[in-house]
């Protein structure tokens, strides 16, 4: 497959940006800068990339008989906390300000203050957990701001209104069988059935080393990802 000149120098920044483990950890800064465009660019290209592999998945499970449960409307996952990396915040933040998303935006706004204002300290358990690279923790902490039922300030009458830009995390949640599975499991239920399909989930640990470095490269927290509504909220208000 050809390539563009422009895809083909993005192709060389990828492979710099993840040559050195210290330039994905943030401990050592990468020697030379790094546009936002193209930051906002390797985002995209990643959450192509990741629908692909969430379509060759699909097929497979339709080949082996596996039903897929996940609907238009069917949202418990939109309580759950989702962490993600600057490039993701910066590509949706620039996908809310086309005129043409007014009212997307200002819905967000409004739902905003109640999101965080509902989170209470349970944001803040889930970053000091992850700061402190406890992952037990961290997972204890996610799951304790799931049962607070706190639905996502970019969900409205039950569908995702940023969902051309939802982030990686979003794009390749999915449940088997059943979606009533798809609550905390102290609360009658328990986690919902996933299909491991190691394509893809290679293709999400490698561009997780790269989410990093481009994270790091842009100025976000070290080490850690932020808060998908607090994250683009941030930057739509700078």
């Amino acid at each position: 497959m050809s390539h563009t000149p422009e895809e083909e120098n993005l192709l060389v920044l990828m492979a710099e940006l993840v040559s050195r483990r210290e330039y994905i950890t943030g401990d050592l800064p990468f020697p030379r800068p790094v546009a936002r465009e193209d930051a906002v660019a390797i985002a995209a290209d990643v959450q192509a990339a990741c629908d692909y592999g969430v379509d060759m998945r699909a097929e497979v499970c339709r080949q082996q008989g596996e039903v897929i449960a996940c609907r238009a409307g069917c949202n418990a996952c939109c309580e759950q906390l989702v962490m993600i990396y600057a490039a993701e915040a910066e590509l949706i933040a620039d996908w809310l300000r086309a005129p043409e998303r007014a009212e997307i935006l200002r819905n967000f706004f409004a739902a905003y203050p109640s999101w965080i204002e509902r989170l209470g300290d349970s944001l803040a358990e889930v970053i000091a957990r992850t700061e402190a690279r406890d992952a037990a923790g961290q997972f204890a902490a996610c799951v304790a701001h799931w049962r607070r039922h706190v639905m996502c300030a970019f969900n409205r009458d039950g569908l995702c209104t940023i969902y051309p830009v939802r982030p990686v995390l979003c794009r390749s949640y999915h449940a088997l069988d059943t979606s009533e599975n798809c609550v905390p499991s102290d609360e009658g239920g328990s986690a919902a059935t996933h299909m491991y399909f190691k394509p893809l989930e290679e293709f999400l640990d490698k561009t997780r080393s790269l989410a990093m470095a481009v994270h790091h490269v842009l100025g976000g927290p070290k080490g850690r990802p932020e808060p998908l509504c607090q994250a683009v909220h941030d930057r739509l208000v700078r």
